[in-house]
Formats: C-alpha cells, sequence, structure tokens
C-alpha cells in the first residue's frame, strides 16, 4: 500500500502542467520543459546529470523561470540517488512561494523531512506556506488543499489522528465549494483525503465510518479506482484485519455486476483471487492466470492492470528464488509472458538476469523486448550493464536491430557510469 501511495504522490507533485508553455514563451525552454518531462517518462538516468547543468544555469539567469529550474533539478538530483543535493535544490525553489513549483517544493521538502522522523519542522513549513496563500484568491485554492491534505497527514503520522481529521474537514470544506465530483484537478486529493480520513478513523476505533469513507469512493467513481489502487487496498486491508473477507467478496460481486467488468471492483476481486493463490502457495496456478496478462512493465503497475503487478511483487518478495523457479519453468513450457519478465528483473540475481539475457537474443517483438531490457535495467547493478551493453552488440539474436534499440533505452535508465543509487 505505501509503495503505491508513494508512486500516486509522487507522480502528481512532479506532472508539469501547460507542458511545452513557459512563463517568458522562451522557445529554449519549451525544449528544457520536454527534454525534462521525456526523461522524467522514460526514466533516462544517464542523461540526467547534463540537463541538471543546463537547469542550474537557467535557475540563476531567469528568475520567472527559476522556481521550475530549481523544482525539476530537484526531482532528477533524487531519483540519481542524491538526497542532499535534492533537498537543496528545493530550498531554493521553496524561496518562491507564490509560484506552483515553489510550493510543490514546499509539500515534497515537508514529507521528506517527515520521513526522517522531524514531524515540528515540517509542519512549519506547511504552515509558513499556508500563510502565504490567501484563501481569497480561488486560484490557490487547489495548492491550500494540497497543503491541508499533507498537514493532515503528518498529523496522523505524528499519532494525532484528531487533529488529522480537522485539516481533512478543513480540505473537503474547500473541495466541495469547486464541486471536485465534474472538476478532475482534484481526483488525485479525493483519494488522498479518503484514504487519510480512514486511516485516521481506524486510528480512532471508529472502523466503520473509515469503511463508509472508503466504500462511497469505490461505488461513485469505479473507473478511477480501478486505475488507483489506494482505495481498493485500503478497504481489502480493512476487511482483512477485521476477518470479514468474505462479507467483503460478497459486496464486491454484487458492486462488479453493477458497475461493469474493468472496474474498480472487478480488479480488486482479481487481486483477491490471485493474492489467495500465492498464500496457498498454488505458483503454477498464479503462472497460468499470470501468462495471458500483457502490460508494459516500464509503467510499474501506474494504471488499471496494478492487481496483477502487485500479485507479481509480492511472490518475489515471500519467496524469491522459488518465484524465479516457477517462472522459468512456466516459460520453458509454455514461451515467454510479460510479468514473468518483470518477476526475474525482480528476482534479480544471477540466473534471473542471465535466462532474460537468452529470452532478448531469442525475442522479436519490440514490445517484448523493451519489456525484458526494462526488466534488466532495473537491478542497476554491474552485471545489468555488462548484459545490456553485450546486447547491444550479439549478432546472434533473432532481431539485432530492435534488440540493440531496446538495450540503448534500457541503459539510459541506469545510473551513470561511477554512480550508484541507494
Amino acid at each position: 500500500m505505501k509503495v503505491f501511495l508513494h508512486a500516486a504522490i509522487f507522480c502528481v507533485l512532479t506532472t508539469v502542467p501547460g507542458e511545452g508553455q513557459t512563463g517568458n514563451g522562451g522557445g529554449g525552454s519549451d525544449s528544457i520543459w520536454n527534454q525534462v518531462r521525456r526523461y522524467r517518462e522514460r526514466n533516462w538516468l544517464r542523461k540526467m546529470p547534463a540537463l541538471i547543468q543546463v537547469l542550474e544555469m537557467q535557475g540563476r539567469n531567469d528568475v520567472i523561470q527559476a522556481s521550475r529550474c530549481h523544482f525539476e533539478v530537484a526531482m532528477m538530483r533524487e531519483r540519481l540517488g542524491d538526497r542532499d543535493g535534492a533537498l537543496e535544490a528545493l530550498k531554493q525553489a521553496m524561496r518562491f512561494p507564490r509560484d506552483q513549483f515553489g510550493q510543490k517544493a514546499t509539500l515534497i521538502f515537508a514529507r521528506w523531512t517527515e520521513w526522517s522522523g522531524e514531524y515540528a519542522f515540517a509542519i512549519r513549513a506547511l504552515k509558513a506556506l499556508l500563510r502565504e496563500l490567501p484563501d481569497a484568491d480561488s486560484t490557490n485554492k487547489l495548492s491550500i488543499v494540497d497543503v491541508e491534505i499533507e498537514l493532515a497527514r503528518i498529523y496522523l503520522e505524528a499519532g494525532n489522528p484528531g487533529r488529522a481529521l480537522a485539516f481533512c474537514e478543513k480540505a473537503r470544506v474547500k473541495m466541495n465549494d469547486d464541486d471536485p465530483g465534474t472538476n478532475p484537478f482534484w481526483l488525485n486529493s479525493r483519494y488522498e483525503l479518503a484514504c487519510i480520513e480512514g486511516r485516521s478513523l481506524e486510528s480512532l476505533g471508529a472502523f466503520q465510518a473509515a469503511i463508509r469513507r472508503y466504500w462511497v469512493h469505490l461505488e461513485q467513481d469505479p473507473d478511477g479506482c480501478a486505475k488507483d489502487p489506494r482505495i481498493p487496498m485500503a478497504l481489502a486491508e480493512r476487511f482483512r484485519k477485521s476477518g470479514e473477507l468474505p462479507q467483503f467478496r460478497a459486496a464486491l460481486e454484487i458492486l462488479a455486476r453493477r458497475s461493469g467488468p474493468l472496474t474498480a471492483a472487478s480488479s480488486l476481486l482479481e487481486y483477491l483471487d490471485l493474492k489467495d493463490l500465492v498464500d496457498r502457495g498454488n505458483y503454477p496456478g498464479l503462472m497460468t492466470e499470470l501468462e495471458g496478462i500483457d502490460p508494459p512493465i516500464w509503467n510499474d503497475g501506474n494504471g488499471p492492470d496494478w492487481h496483477f503487478f502487485l500479485v507479481s511483487r509480492i511472490l518475489a518478495e515471500r519467496n524469491p528464488l522459488q518465484a524465479r523457479d516457477v517462472v522459468l519453468s512456466h516459460i520453458e513450457r509454455n514461451g515467454y509472458f510479460t510479468l514473468g519478465v518483470y518477476i526475474l528483473g525482480l528476482v534479480g540475481d544471477e540466473k534471473s538476469l542471465k535466462s532474460l539475457y537468452h529470452l532478448a537474443v531469442a525475442e522479436t517483438s519490440h514490445r517484448d523486448l523493451m519489456n525484458i531490457t526494462t526488466a534488466i535495467a532495473r537491478n542497476r547493478c554491474d552485471m545489468a550493464v555488462d548484459l545490456l551493453k553485450r546486447l547491444q552488440k550479439d549478432t546472434s539474436a533473432a532481431h539485432p536491430t530492435e534488440l540493440r534499440r531496446a538495450a540503448q533505452v534500457a541503459l539510459q535508465s541506469l545510473p551513470p557510469v561511477g554512480q550508484s543509487i541507494h
């Protein structure tokens, strides 16, 4: 659950609105922001240091774009494992509290300091930002809600669920004033708010109230919840803790029949069935269920296939060597399948990586080769680098041109030479 929550928040905070548009209208800046977007989406770590230098120079010379430059530098330094450098860049961006990127920088700065246990420091930073955002200015309403939700989350983590609920209420009032049901910009905030409220209510022992908070989103926004696992997983965890999973399944089946086959209820039912196979140790049965699923693994579960990725991660974390062996056995009998490649990449030992290499040499599909090389690169180790470089030159490959391209792209997602990611 925490992995999905962090991923969703990171995605929202680093989304660049109005891509291709800049404050000063300069074509050069357009090009920079397009590069930032492309490098972020493709996780091209090896290209980031050069772009960081360009952004740092522009941040010093262009006051209008300074906060955005510093913010993007912080996000790239974080991806490169340079947390200290990222914090310094966030501080530079935070000097512009009326700018959207200065506000985002403060939110992330508070999150990182809170993760270090510095709750009071994070709260002070957010309350200082709130003072810079007058309530009367409707253009700041989304930023104010984001700050209030973040304050609620920090108070909850600090052990004060009552205070967390108070900030949740403030945020909800502002969202209701703007009719969030018809405003897509509120979608992430609504889900985050519901999760924090639910967890706060659970901390206070109000379990049924928490369930109602989650369930209303599952009913009213089945398509959105099908792509965002936070609400479905919060519900599943609540019913698991209470020992009422059978009753939960029955309610989900009714909702699934009413909502349709590709909505949150059906995805959650499928997740529970797959998770049950893992719990019972029926790994061959799980492979049979997963072999027909073909998502792009570079998305890593962001979207409607989240439940397949989540079960794959659970399997790989619970028993990595057994997961590796059952995948390889299934591939030997039935051939390539995408989530098997994903699991091998998660296990990432020598046998798994060498198996991925041999799969890459044999495959011809551009999509499959991208999946395989992505799985290799996820390990970010010397062996992964060596294998990808060898794949670029392997003349025995079934499709050497496509394989070379896929390996080149995957190499760009590995750390710069001589730098490791912690």
